[in-house]
Order: C-alpha cells, then structure tokens, then sequence
C-alpha cells in the first residue's frame, strides 16, 4: 500500500473491567447470524455458510411493518415505527413471519444488535431486551441535550457505541461504561483532537474503527483499552461508516468514483475501485459504481465483474453469502430491480432474479440467512421500504407454504383447504400478534423486569 497514513498513541478516558488477556471480564456469546448494522461487527456485510447461495425464486412471507433488521438464531428483529408514529422492536418468526413479541414505546430508531439472549438498540437511549420476550433488561441514558445514540456493535465482550460524538464501550450486563474517547488524537500537534461521527463503528482485529465528525480522517482504537492505534488523514472528504475485516479497512470517498483501503496495523492507505456501499471477508472487498461491480482483491488489484448491461445505481446493494456475491440493482428512477448471484472468486454470473416485468422485483437487500433474503419490499415507484419480505428459493416452497396457510387460518378464522397458488405471498397482520399477547411487554421494565444498576461512568452519564 501507498504511504498516507500515521501512527499515534492516546489516552483514554475510563478504563474498567480489563483481564490480563486484554479482554473485558463478560459471560456474552460472540453474535452470529446477521447480528448488527451492517451484518458483522465490521460492518461487512458478509454471512459465513457452505457452498452456493441458492436463487430466490418467489417470495416466502412479507410484514407489513418496515424497518432496519437484524436475523439471528431463526428470528427476525426489527425497530419500527408503527402508525400512531411510536417507536417499537418486533421479533418475527424467520421460518413464517409470525410475530414473537412485540416491545412498545421504546425510544429507539437504529438497527438492533443481537448476542447471545439479548437485543441491544439505539436511538434516543441504549435499550438492552430479552431475546426471549422483548422485556426491558436495563437503559443506558446519555445527559446531553439533544442524545442520538448510534446502532450498537457487540463482540469482545462489549457493546460498542457512539453517542454524541463519544465512543462507548459497556458492559454488556448493565450498560456501564468500561473506557470511552470523546475525540480522536491527530499526531500534528497543530491540529486539535477531533470529535467522532454518531454512526456505527467497524470493528475487527480487536481494533474499532470510527469515522471523525468532519469526515476527514479514519482513527482506530485499541477495542480492549480505547487507545488510539492509528488516525490516517485521507486528504479527501469520506463517506462512513467504515467496513472492516482482519485485514483491511475499507472507507467511501467523495473524490470520484472510487474508495480507500487502510492497513489495520499502520493506517497506510490506498485507492481502489467502486464508490457504492462494500462488503468484504477477508482480503476480498465487493462494491460497484455505475460502471460496475467491482471486486478488489488485496493481493491482485480489482476485477469489473459486471454480468450485464443494465446501468447500476446507487440504489443497489452488495452482499457476501458463503462463496456467492449477491448484487442489486436499479436505474435511476428506482424502476426495474434486479438481483444477481455471482461466484466470489471468479466472477460467473450463477443466477438472476428477474425485475418485476417478469418476474420478484428486489429492492436493496437488508440482510440474509442460509436461504433467505430480505429485501426492502415497497410499491414502486415510491422510493423507500414499507414492509419487510423473505425471498426464498423455491425447494422451499411445501414447507413455507405450509407455515403461511396454517397463519392464515389462524388470522381469518378460517377451517378451509389449504391455499394451492404457487406464488402465494403470506402477510402478518402485526395487529392480530398484538391480540394475541405478543406486545405485553412493560417498556420500563416489561415482566419484572425492573433491572436498574447505578453508573459506574463519570457523573455526566447515566445508567437508568
């Protein structure tokens, strides 16, 4: 890699709760599925399974609630906003659609956060729920005048936040804080530390990585001590939050058509194709531009793997299953998506999902299980998702048609024969789930759940 960044140590500001490995002392299972923002903990939009991502052939059940998702251990969780405009976390059955429970009247607007047998969620607060029952486990409270808490990451034995501008590392059991930095060190001494942006960090390699609130410059973190490790000037003006694995970092850039690649142990930085949003494992990084889909290898450049001449957009995703690269895409108005399968490794195009002329119209994908897709679903040509849709290969029909005719009988309180139509598509009614007990959930507590621990963090942050 090209020189371009620089070294520099700093200080932190509270520390706690270290062992002598450098990890912090926590019983919390590493999250697997797609368990936060961006799929991973760096954000890399990347699912780890055997084999071939199969073709999604028809739609498996829809939502009629929209929002951002994470999908773990065969539910779905989702924070939304229902219509009276209160905010809301959801957990669906991921085999159906069915609703588990609902959480009520949350003050939460970020994607959810999944490890082990707990949901944590941002947005005017931290809110940690029960996998189980979506009842209140604690909050965490940030005295500032206007609080916008970023959608948590969890891994190492913490949950990683920004509120405000400060990076958070908590204690996963109550929310208090083990170290926190309100700013990244820059190692010209003419240059003032710089506050963080309020997004989801990356984090990888036992290093977290955050995006400073100018846009200009990259920092990495110590994940155990909240030491600075490294604070890389781009030059340029970027776009996060960052996508990071053992071994790249990878940021967006506002210069042209391209994006930036960081050394994880030096901050060095160099300039490879495709603006769009990325996904990446390992040494292999996807992302596309309206010329392309790009893959950039660390070791051997970048390969155009564009599979067809439709011009790409920046309403696409890009997504990483097993050994599959699942790209979406649309034209600029919106109109016409598409979804297509590619081999990671050599480019051949395996599968595609026809647009709605013909075929599932696939909007961006939010996440993925084993066989699932889940895609925005909406009524073109108005931009923005309304509800949530499983898209699923069709091997799996008996099976999901099965599920959606029994929820249907229950919904309607119908005895009648089972629902033979090959393209079936099975809607949720969330009000029914309500009626049936999903949502009793106290938002203070929920089923005695009056967990309340005292702060171990500075006086000017509360844990409630």
């Amino acid at each position: 890699m090209a020189a371009g960044g620089t070294l520099v140590a700093g200080s932190v500001l509270a520390t706690a709760g270290v062992t002598s490995e450098g990890m912090a002392e926590a019983d919390l299972e590493e999250p697997t599925g797609w368990s936060s923002s961006g799929g991973n903990p760096g954000n890399a939009r990347y699912l780890p399974v055997d084999g071939e991502f199969p073709e999604p052939e028809r739609v498996a059940w829809e939502y009629d609630q929209g929002g951002d998702i994470a999908v773990v251990d065969g539910r779905v969780y989702v924070c939304t906003t229902v219509s009276e405009g209160l905010p809301e976390v959801h957990a669906l059955d991921a085999a159906d659609g069915s609703v588990q429970w609902v959480s009520e009247e949350l003050p939460v607007d970020e994607t959810p956060a999944v490890a082990g047998d707990t949901v944590y969620v941002g947005g005017e607060q931290l809110s940690a729920l029960d996998a189980a029952d979506g009842s209140v486990r604690w909050t965490r409270e940030f005295e500032v005048d206007d609080p916008t808490v970023s959608s948590p990451t969890v891994i190492y034995g913490r949950v990683y936040t920004v509120a405000n501008g400060t990076l958070y590392a908590l204690d996963p059991a109550d929310g208090s804080t083990d170290w926190k930095r309100e700013t990244a060190e820059i190692p010209d001494e003419e240059e003032e530390p710089r506050p963080l942006e309020t997004e989801p960090v990356a984090v990888a390699g036992e290093q977290v990585y955050a995006v400073t609130a100018d846009k200009e410059k990259v920092a990495a973190f110590d994940a155990a001590t909240g030491e600075t490790a490294w604070t890389s000037s781009t030059g340029e003006t970027i776009r996060g939050p960052a996508t990071a694995t053992e071994q790249a970092v990878y940021i967006r850039s506002h210069a042209g058509y391209e994006s930036l690649a960081f050394d994880p142990e030096t901050g060095e930085t160099s300039k490879i194709k495709g603006w769009g949003p990325a996904a990446a494992t390992g040494e292999i990084r996807a992302s596309y531009d309206e010329m392309g889909v790009y893959v950039s290898h660390l070791e051997r450049g970048w390969n155009d793997m564009r599979g067809t001449s439709r011009e790409y957009g920046d309403g696409g995703s890009v997504t990483i299953i097993g050994d599959t690269l699942v790209v979406t895409t649309a034209t600029i108005w919106g109109q016409g998506e598409t979804a297509y399968g590619f081999d990671l490794e050599d480019g051949t195009r395996r599968w595609d999902v026809p647009s709605k002329e013909d075929g599932i119209d696939v909007y961006k994908v939010q996440a993925v299980d084993e066989e699932t897709l889940y895609d925005y679903g909406r009524d073109l040509p108005q931009p923005g998702g309304d509800r949530i849709r499983a898209l699923r290969p069709a091997e799996t029909d008996e099976g999901d048609d099965d599920a959606g005719d029994d929820r249907d009988r229950e919904d309607e309180g119908e005895d009648g024969d089972q629902n033979e139509d090959d393209n079936d598509e099975s809607e949720t009614d969330s009000g029914d789930g309500r009626e049936d007990g999903s949502s009793g959930d106290d938002p203070d507590g929920g089923d005695g759940a009056d967990d309340s621990v005292e702060d171990d963090a500075p006086d000017e942050d509360e844990v409630c």
